[in-house]
C-alpha cells in the first residue's frame, strides 16, 4: 500500500488532502474491507500531504522528527464490528450447506424405478471433506506431507 500511495503522490501535483482521504478510503474499502467512519482518513491525508511537501523541500530530518513525535498505535482501542443477529458469516459457508443438504432429501422417492440414484443414506462429512470445501471457498489448498515412496 505505500508503494501505491507514493505512486499516486508522484503522479498527482497540488495534491489536496481531500484528495489523498478519498483516495486512501477507496484503498481501504476495495482491498481491506474497510469503510472508514471516524474521518481518520482525512487527518492521515492531512498528514500525508504535510509530511510529502517537506519531503519534496528536502527537509528530512524534520520529517523525522515529526514522525518520532506522532503516538503509537493502540490496538486497544480498535473493535470488529459483528455480524449482526440471524446473518450468516462466509466463513462457516461450507458448514452450513452441509447442514442444509443433510436434512434435505436429494432423490425422487416417486420414481424410484427410473432413478439412477442410489438410496444411501445421509452422512456426516468428514474433517478432510470440510476442509476440501473450506480450501476451494477461500482458495487456499493445504499441502499435508505424505508418506515417503522408498
Amino acid at each position: 500500500m505505500i508503494g501505491i500511495i507514493e505512486q499516486y503522490f508522484c503522479e498527482n501535483e497540488d495534491l489536496e488532502p481531500e484528495d489523498v482521504a478519498d483516495y486512501l478510503a477507496t484503498i481501504m474499502d476495495q482491498e481491506l474491507n474497510i469503510l472508514v467512519e471516524d474521518d481518520s482518513d482525512m487527518e492521515i491525508g492531512s498528514c500525508l500531504c504535510h509530511l510529502y511537501q517537506l519531503c519534496v523541500a528536502g527537509k528530512d530530518a524534520q520529517v523525522m522528527d515529526e514522525l518520532s513525535l506522532m503516538p503509537k498505535c493502540d490496538l486497544s482501542l480498535c473493535r470488529v464490528q459483528e455480524q449482526p443477529e440471524g446473518g450468516e458469516s462466509e466463513d462457516n459457508a461450507p458448514q452450513l450447506v452441509a447442514a442444509h443438504l443433510s436434512g434435505m432429501q436429494l432423490h425422487d422417492t416417486s420414481n424410484a424405478a427410473d432413478n439412477s440414484c442410489t438410496s444411501e443414506p445421509l452422512r456426516e462429512l468428514t474433517e478432510l471433506e470440510q476442509q476440501q470445501l473450506h480450501d476451494e471457498e477461500d482458495g487456499w489448498t493445504v499441502i499435508r506431507r505424505g508418506n515417503k515412496k522408498r
